[in-house]
């Protein structure tokens, strides 16, 4: 990546030349896409795109980029077109229907094949979204990789983003459960998915939190079968994913949260967390080690 300031493009016929011209010379052409207002988390995501060898980095945004962000090329992000896209995978489309997401999937499909990209990098946060989106390259045979960032969190845990900074303050308390909820489910894995998903809709509870869902799948956001509350049937994969989303009665703002699961043991000890988990005690246990997975194959 070139230091100096970004070059905004954005005539679309230029676009597509200048990632048809960096891929004719083998770089990598990584796609940073933004749709809010600009935040921590998405400097990570630029700092870790900047990573890439020889790639060059371009940020789709509809905003005003900060000074002195050190990216190649600053396009806008792709309005909502007018076909919609969604993965072939039933459950997963349904998710992402539910989470309100589906004209954002169409835009970050739109802004991908207008620059050519190789590479997207995207907040894991985000995780339902950036599997749906490599589930529609894929499917529409595009080669580019999606890839997911480990989420950068406030001092209480909760995840760093626009949404969660206007919560109301009922609701920031159910977001600070959600984030510790992550590492409960994270110290219990070893012991299968139903356990995980018993777990989190126990604490859910026990803390007053409704939840619009609870996702224990595959790291492709595929169910597990045989491993939902009537009891574990089958073959347990080695790895998996929780993700949980709520809404904020309030502002109507959804909330969300997901972790990485390994659900083969391993050699070192659990941790343990009581199973009535209040926000005084999620307060008192915000350094979370939880391992994130390092991209979308």
């Amino acid at each position: 990546m070139s230091s100096g300031a970004a070059r905004t493009v954005t005539e679309p016929r230029l676009l597509r030349a200048i990632g048809k011209a960096y891929r004719a010379k083998g770089q990598p052409v990584v796609l940073v896409p933004v749709w809010s207002q600009w935040h921590a988390g998405h400097t990570a995501v630029v700092d870790a795109a900047a990573r890439m060898s020889g790639g060059v980095v371009v940020v789709a945004y509809d905003g005003e980029i900060p000074q002195g962000l050190d990216v190649d090329f600053v396009v806008p992000l792709a309005p909502a077109p007018e076909v919609s896209v969604l993965p072939g995978n039933d459950f997963l489309a349904a998710r992402v229907a539910s989470r309100g997401e589906e004209a954002l999937l169409a835009r970050l499909f739109a802004v991908t094949a207008l620059v050519g990209a190789t590479d997207v990098f995207l907040g894991d946060k985000d995780y339902p979204l950036l599997v749906a989106l490599q589930g529609c390259l894929r499917g529409l045979g595009m080669d580019a990789r999606v890839h997911t960032v480990p989420t950068v969190r406030m001092p209480d845990g909760v995840p760093v983003s626009n949404r969660n900074a206007r919560l109301s303050a009922s609701s920031r308390d159910a977001a600070v459960v959600v984030a510790a909820i992550m590492t409960a489910a994270h110290s219990v894995a070893e012991r299968g998915p139903a356990a995980v998903k018993d777990t989190v809709h126990r604490l859910l509870a026990d803390n007053g939190v409704e939840p619009l869902y609870v996702d224990v799948t595959t790291p492709d956001y595929s169910p597990i079968p045989g491993h939902g509350a009537e009891g574990p049937e089958g073959a347990v994969p080695q790895e998996g994913r929780l993700s949980v989303g709520l809404i904020d009665p309030a502002s109507d703002t959804l909330i969300s949260d997901t972790v990485a699961l390994q659900f083969v043991a391993a050699s070192s000890p659990t941790g343990e967390l009581a199973p009535g988990i209040t926000v005084e005690d999620v307060r008192a246990h915000t350094e979370c080690d939880i391992k994130v997975a390092p991209g979308v194959a």
